[in-house]
This record gives C-alpha cells, sequence and structure tokens, in this order.
C-alpha cells in the first residue's frame, strides 16, 4: 500500500524532479537580477504564469519530454511497482518466506519455532508501507484519479527577493485547491466584492483575496469569480455608480456537495465563463462554441486541429493569403510594418490570433495548470530569455499587453488521470504525448543537458541574426526612406496600440459602457502615474475604419495598472545571494554588449 504522501517524498528525491526546479528557479533569479525596479515587479507577480509556460514546454526540441511528462512518466513507474519493502517485490518475498520456512521444518528446532509462532503475534514491519488511499497492487491508468504538480513560492525580506522555492502538490478527487479556494471566495463576498461591468475584480478590492488563496495571481482571482458568476454562485448587482459581485444562496448547493462533484461543477462553470466571453468578443462563432462542442473537444483531445479548422473557416480565414502575407512581411525588418502589412492582406489574421489567445487565456490554463485536469503541450523549448525579454519591451509602455504575452495557445493537450476521472468518468482516452519507455530518471538529466546547449546555440543565433538584421536595416531605409512618411508612422503604431492594447485577461469593455457612469478615474486619478491617467479615456477613436471599430468595440480592456504590486515594486531590490551553478545566460548578452538581454537594439 502507498499513500500519496509516500509518493510525493519519493519524487521530491527524484534527481530529474529536483532538475525541473532547480533550472527555473536558477533562470528566473538570472533573469530577475538583470531587471530594473519595474520589470522585477511584473515578474514577482506573474512568476505562477511564467512558470506554467516553462512547466508545459519540451525541455528536449522536437519530443514531448517536458517537466510535466517527467513527472507523469516518473508517478507512472513508481506506481505500476509491485509492492515491497526495501526495494523487493511481493513475489520475491513470499519465496523467500516459503524458503525460510522449509529450512525449518528441515530440523526439530525449526519445527518448534513454527508451532510457537501460530500463537504469536505478527513481526512489526518496520519499512513504511503504503496504508492511504492508493492499494498499488489493484492501480491501473483508469484508476489512479490523482496528479502531481510543482508550484513555485518567492519570498521577499524588506522588499527583497531573498528565496525561490519550488514545492509538490497533489490533487486528487478527495481534495482541490480550486475547489477550497472556491468556497473561501463566496464566503468572502457575502457582502460584496467590487467588479466591472464584466465581472473582473477591481484592484482597489483585490486586498480581499491577496495572500488567501492557493495561487496569488489575478488572472486565478478573476478566473474564480467569473467561474461562480457563470454558475449563478454570485450575481452581479448595480449600486449606485459601482457593480458588485455578491454570493447567492445557490452557492449553498456547492459548499454541500462531495469535492467530485465541485470539480465537475467548476468545469462546468470554466466552459460557460469561455463561451460567453469568446461570443460576446466574437458573435460569428456563437452556433459554433456552444457547451456540447467545447465538452466534445476537452474530451477528445485529438480533435482539437478539426476544432481550429472549423473556427478558422468562420472567420474566413485563408492560409495560403496568411502564409504569403508572412512571406512577404518577413522582407520588412520594422515590426509595425510586418504587421500592417499582414492585417491588411488578411485582417482574418488577427482575429483567429486574439481568439487562440483567449483559448489559453480562459480555457487551457483554468483547466490545465489550476485545474490539473488536461496536459497542454508547447512544442519550442522555453526560453526565458527570448520570452521575457519581448515582455519587457513594451512593459513600460503598457502593463496589459505585457500580461497578455504570457497567455499562447498550446499545439495540442492530453486528459491527465484526474481529468479522465472527471471529464471521461473514468475512462482511458487515447493519448498523444508518448514517451519511450527506456525515459528514466537518469535519461531525463540528458535531456536536460540537451536544453542547455540547445539554449545556448539559440542565443548565439540570434545575435548573429540581429547584426544580419542592423545591415539589412541600413539597405532597407535607404530604399524606402520616403516610401512610408510619418503620416503612416504616427497614425498604425498609435492604431495598433489601441487596437492590442485593451487586451488583458478578462479585461472586457462592455456594450452598454458609459464612461460618465465610471467612478474609477474619479477615486484612483492620484494613484496613478500621470501617463496612465487619460490612457483609456479617448477610446477607439480615429485609428480605424468603422469596420474595425464596430468588430472590435468590445475589445478586452484592463482599467486597473498594477494591482497589488505597486508596494512591493517601489522596494524591489537585487539579491545577490546563491549565485553558484546559476545557468547565467545573460552573460551571452553582456559578452556581445547585446543591451542587457533585451531584444532591442541599440540605434
Amino acid at each position: 500500500m502507498l499513500s500519496l504522501q509516500n509518493l510525493k517524498d519519493i519524487l521530491m528525491f527524484k534527481e530529474s524532479t529536483a532538475k525541473i526546479q532547480d533550472v527555473f528557479e536558477n533562470e528566473f533569479y538570472d533573469m530577475y537580477r538583470e531587471s530594473d525596479r519595474d520589470e522585477k515587479a511584473f515578474l514577482e507577480n506573474s512568476v505562477d504564469q511564467i512558470f506554467r509556460k516553462y512547466y508545459y514546454s519540451a525541455i528536449q526540441p522536437e519530443t514531448y519530454i517536458t517537466p510535466a511528462n517527467i513527472i507523469s512518466i516518473l508517478v507512472e513507474k513508481e506506481i505500476t511497482k509491485k509492492p515491497g519493502r526495501t526495494g523487493k517485490t511481493e513475489k520475491s518475498e513470499k519465496e523467500e518466506q516459503t524458503e525460510k520456512a522449509e529450512k525449518a521444518e528441515k530440523t526439530d528446532e525449526g519445527k518448534k519455532s513454527n508451532e510457537n509462532k501460530k500463537t504469536e503475534k505478527p513481526e512489526k514491519i518496520e519499512e513504511t508501507e503504503i496504508t492511504e488511499i492508493i492499494d498499488i497492487t489493484d492501480i491501473t491508468r483508469t484508476t489512479v484519479d490523482f496528479v502531481f504538480f510543482p508550484k513555485i513560492t518567492l519570498t521577499k525580506q524588506k522588499g527583497v527577493l531573498s528565496k525561490i522555492q519550488t514545492n509538490l502538490h497533489y490533487v486528487n478527487t478527495q481534495k482541490h485547491h480550486m475547489v477550497d479556494d472556491m468556497v473561501t471566495v463566496l464566503e468572502i463576498c457575502k457582502k460584496g466584492i467590487r467588479v466591472n461591468n464584466f465581472g473582473i475584480i477591481e484592484d482597489s478590492e483585490r486586498k480581499k483575496l491577496n495572500n488567501k488563496l492557493f495561487f496569488n495571481d489575478r488572472h486565478y482571482q478573476n478566473t474564480i469569480v467569473l467561474v461562480a458568476i457563470s454558475l449563478g454562485y454570485m450575481k452581479m448587482v448595480k449600486e449606485k455608480n459601482k457593480t458588485l459581485a455578491i454570493t447567492t444562496e445557490k452557492s449553498n448547493e456547492f459548499i454541500n456537495m462531495k469535492t467530485e462533484y465541485k470539480i465537475k461543477y467548476l468545469v462546468e462553470g470554466i466552459i460557460g465563463s469561455f463561451i460567453r466571453t469568446v461570443t460576446e468578443q466574437f458573435p460569428k462563432l456563437e452556433n459554433i462554441l456552444e457547451k456540447d462542442t467545447v465538452w466534445q473537444l476537452i474530451k477528445n483531445p485529438a480533435n482539437f486541429p478539426n476544432f481550429l479548422d472549423t473556427v478558422n473557416n468562420k472567420f474566413g480565414l485563408s492560409f495560403e493569403l496568411i502564409e504569403k502575407a508572412i512571406y512577404e512581411s518577413e522582407k520588412i525588418p520594422d515590426p509595425t510594418e510586418q504587421l500592417k502589412n499582414l492585417i491588411d492582406k488578411n485582417p482574418s489574421a488577427f482575429q483567429i490570433y486574439l481568439f487562440t489567445m483567449m483559448l489559453d487565456i480562459y480555457l487551457f490554463t483554468p483547466l490545465g495548470y489550476y485545474m490539473q485536469l488536461i496536459k497542454p503541450y508547447y512544442s519550442t523549448v522555453y526560453n526565458i530569455v527570448f520570452e521575457l525579454g519581448e515582455i519587457f519591451n513594451i512593459l513600460e509602455e503598457d502593463y496589459r499587453i505585457a500580461r497578455n504575452m504570457l497567455f499562447s495557445m498550446p499545439d495540442e493537450f492530453d486528459l491527465t488521470p484526474l481529468g479522465e476521472k472527471i471529464i471521461l468518468d473514468g475512462k482511458k482516452s487515447k493519448r498523444s504525448q508518448v514517451i519511450p519507455k527506456k525515459y528514466n530518471d537518469k535519461k531525463f538529466l540528458e535531456c536536460f543537458e540537451i536544453r542547455e546547449r540547445y539554449l545556448e546555440e539559440e542565443l548565439l543565433d540570434a545575435i548573429e541574426d540581429f547584426n544580419r538584421l542592423f545591415e539589412y536595416q541600413d539597405e532597407y531605409d535607404k530604399e524606402h526612406d520616403d516610401e512610408y512618411g510619418e503620416e503612416f508612422d504616427d497614425e498604425y503604431a498609435e492604431g495598433y496600440e489601441d487596437y492590442y492594447e485593451d487586451y488583458e485577461e478578462y479585461e472586457y469593455v462592455d456594450k452598454f459602457y458609459d464612461e460618465d457612469e465610471d467612478e474609477y478615474y474619479d477615486e484612483y486619478d492620484d494613484e496613478y502615474d500621470d501617463k496612465y491617467n487619460n490612457e483609456y479615456e479617448d477610446g477607439f477613436e480615429d485609428e480605424y475604419d468603422d469596420d474595425y471599430e464596430n468588430e472590435y468595440e468590445h475589445i478586452f480592456k484592463d482599467e486597473y495598472i498594477y494591482d497589488d504590486e505597486s508596494d512591493d515594486k517601489k522596494n524591489a531590490k537585487i539579491s545577490t545571494d546563491n549565485e553558484d551553478n546559476v545557468i547565467d545566460l545573460m552573460d551571452y548578452y553582456r559578452k556581445k554588449g547585446y543591451n542587457n538581454g533585451k531584444k532591442k537594439y541599440e540605434k
């Protein structure tokens, strides 16, 4: 018999499990110590989302070997071992006992000893036995209903990041953090919590939830409130010039349910919230984004490509046109001009981009890292320098865009054992993320060595590419000095910024939104810097044609900047402890004079 706690202890001592943690902690800290004050605050408040992307991304290129799959394989190898003590199998122990008994019977002393043993109590086994929840002899893939996963915790002392720690947790049909957090939020919101017109918690109210939930992340908080609203466990009430989300009496049914049913209801709420958000954003998808359709997608991960094809067709996306546009855009060095060329040639491309991002924000992240029911897969190796470098380039200009860039649609996904139990009622699903049996704890360590070499080569290649870009930029500028004047630079750069900037996880502009009724600016004008005060007051004015204005007037909007980060970011300082064995990818940038790791070239 094996308990989940025993299994957790075993996993924590596996070398590859420790490597998963060490690699992320070192790379995150390395990035942190090279960051400025605002970037540090962003890292601290986004660590869960950054780790999530790393956790589901390939370690070795062109393989399914991800940190999530490594832990899954290690768990499967442990639970399929036959039970025994000190590594012995059940069969070998029985054979050993039989041999001892036979030898004892051959002597009078042995016979006498055997007679005495008939009345003696069984000898106490000193080794740890498995006694809780799981009987290993009966375990199969269809009966396993638990998932182990890591979570990052940051510790600060006097405003300084002093410790990065990874803890291993598990969820099953009897124990789930999101179930507990839903109950906590429903209790806190009995008197109401202030939200915007879509149900997003206002920043002034986040202190009610901070440090009280499993994930201390604004997206996680928003997810729980939106799911509660979707299920009818909270309702939105207008009170003067503000909107409150208040717990309803219907929520009592959830509190009194068994944990397994609570998990199923959370899935219903997540799917409902996803459908509501996407269809209000893209009404043309109403007839294909129905509840049954989304349920079938989750139940059958292999149908994911077909689902995307259906959506693409609805948007009228032409892959031939988009491939041609991409090919032509690659000839244009300036990213803004590239984007203009892409959208001009095929506007549907940007629509599908927004949709795929919303898939991750509303569906895959809640069902994946939060609930551990699905296991997303990103085929590219996660390069924290590249990914965060791109985010930091626009962080100063717009915090909302930076947060959005943490989300992207995975290439595919599988159901986890808990997902099979909840979504398929215990039936087995066909998994695509298959890893050869030859991989074990030692073999996984070799994959991390391959990853390190791959990232080094990728970084050096990027530096060479940027050097070539400078040369090409000079030639291009000479040829096109007058082709695009200041009129395009100002109009389109600002247009794209407004077109995209309002799209931060769930922050939504309602159809009937009236700025005159919103008290946010009156109450919080002094809370933010002047550069943020009037950022959204003009809304979408003349940057786009009427077609764009009508289609995207409800683009997501985060009116609340830096939420709970304001205090920490002011005091954030660098900690220089524990630098030994740090994978210092930034050294490559410093050696090449590459602007501290940011993907920005100095003119």
